[in-house]
Order: structure tokens, then C-alpha cells, then sequence
């Protein structure tokens, strides 16, 4: 049975619980790490698509190598697995960190090709999640172009090279919810899939 569909309300409500007046609760990562589990499974189906919550890295004769620590999403038909979407949580006080924000951007654009391999869709989507604050980042396949482009350092001044603006996104605002859905919606297009929302809420998917 689908899990039900989490509104923008409910996702508000979670991270509440997990923060007030500035007191961070114990395993805030952990707790992120459990509110964002359960969205991707709602808004990625298991009838179509498989959700990592720690991504098993192989080598191409199939032998394991490591763990990749992001949630990565999966479209599955017949034996054929391709991953379409990722999501890399860290803790909500890295944003104000400058060091946590360029090793968070090392992290996705490593992520990126790793999974770009194994990537079928004309772009790949991922998502770093500093508490309730996401980054989009974005692969063009063809192009091979990551967005948004990386800084470099200067030699004569000090640079921001990876600025807290990029971290606009915030999961608990109406404007933060559509954008994460415009974005999943897009990628579910792209593997020939449509999805609407039943009166109870539950996700129903089509096949174009």
C-alpha cells in the first residue's frame, strides 16, 4: 500500500518538533535524515521507483565497493534500475559553516559522477539538505554542465566559493514544497511517468 502523500503542512510540522527557539534536539541529523526518508518514499512510489537511503556502490563486474551516504532514487522496470534523483542531508547549523558548505558541495558533485554511469534521463537532479534549507544542483547528460557552477578560489582575495544564497530552498514554505515537487514531477517525466493525487491524497502514477 502507497504510503500517504505528505503535504506541506505535515513536512512544517515535522521539523518543528525538531527545533524551537533556537534549541537543536538531539540527533537533529538523524531526525532530518528520517523526515526527508519518508517524503521521498511518499513522493517516489516503490510500484516504480526503489529509495535508497544509503546507496551500495559497485564496481562494472558487480563487486561491492563502499557506500555512497545519500539517499539516492531509482526508477526500476523489469531488471533495469536507473537512478534518477538524489538527496544528501546534512546537519541545518552547516549553512552558517563555510568549510561544511564547500565539503556538502564536494560531496554532490562527486555524487553526481558517480551516478551519471548509470543515468539515462537528460538531467539529474539532486538535492543538499542543510536541516530544512535545500540547494539544487543539476546535471545536464549532454552537456555534462553541473548547476549551479563551481567557484574557484582566488589567489589575491579571499572568495565565498560556495555561497549560503545557493541554499534557497526551504522545505517548510509553500514555495519550498512546490519547488521540491516541480522538480520530482519533472523527474518522473522524464522516465515517462505522470503523477496526480487521489481526494485521500495518495499518489496515483500513469505511464505516458
Amino acid at each position: 500500500m502507497p504510503l500517504p502523500h505528505m503535504s506541506h503542512p505535515y513536512i512544517r510540522e515535522l521539523f518543528s518538533c525538531i527545533s524551537s527557539d533556537d534549541t537543536i534536539l538531539p540527533d537533529e541529523l538523524g531526525q532530518c535524515r528520517g523526515i526527508y526518508n519518508s517524503f521521498l518514499f511518499s513522493v517516489f512510489p516503490s510500484a516504480d521507483f526503489t529509495v535508497w537511503p544509503q546507496y551500495p556502490l559497485h564496481t562494472p563486474q558487480g563487486h561491492n565497493r563502499g557506500i555512497l551516504y545519500s539517499f539516492v532514487v531509482e526508477f526500476v522496470r523489469e531488471r533495469e534500475q536507473i537512478p534518477v534523483f538524489f538527496l544528501d542531508v546534512k546537519p541545518a547549523a552547516d549553512i552558517d559553516d563555510d568549510s561544511a558548505r564547500a565539503v556538502a558541495d564536494k560531496k554532490m558533485r562527486q555524487t553526481f559522477r558517480i551516478l551519471a554511469k548509470s543515468c539515462k534521463t537528460p538531467r539529474l537532479y539532486g538535492f543538499s539538505a542543510m536541516g530544512q534549507k535545500l540547494a539544487l544542483y543539476c546535471l545536464d547528460m549532454e552537456s555534462r554542465h553541473i548547476t549551479p557552477a563551481a567557484i574557484e578560489c582566488s589567489s589575491t582575495r579571499i572568495t565565498d566559493t560556495v555561497p549560503q544564497e545557493w541554499w534557497d530552498i526551504d522545505i517548510t514554505t509553500q514555495a519550498g514544497y512546490d519547488k521540491f515537487m516541480e522538480v520530482a514531477q519533472e523527474t518522473k517525466g522524464m522516465v515517462g511517468l505522470k503523477q496526480t493525487f487521489d481526494l485521500e491524497g495518495q499518489p496515483r502514477i500513469f505511464e505516458d
